[in-house]
């Protein structure tokens, strides 16, 4: 039974952040070209890297902050139930 719930903790954890970060992706590929030709910048050059920069750093950041979470939720209901 343990090992099905760390197995389940797990995948939670992990599709919660795909689904955190697929968000995010789609926000800030359809918002930062209007962002860049605001500031006059090339819209299709300026997008392209920093979206991926982007996106790879808040995504690690999404997943460490979230499964900090679902641990730290889960420690706290092992010491509730015993």
């Amino acid at each position: 039974m343990g090992l099905l719930s760390a197995r389940a903790i797990r995948s939670s954890d992990r599709g919660m952040c795909l689904v955190a970060i697929f968000v995010l992706t789609s926000m800030s590929g359809s918002a930062l070209p209007f962002l860049f030709c605001y500031l006059s910048l090339d819209p299709a050059l300026m997008s392209a890297p920093f979206t991926t920069t982007e996106v790879e750093v808040v995504g690690v950041s999404i997943y460490f902050n979230l499964a900090q979470l679902i641990l730290k939720l889960r420690k706290e209901s092992l010491v509730i139930n015993q």
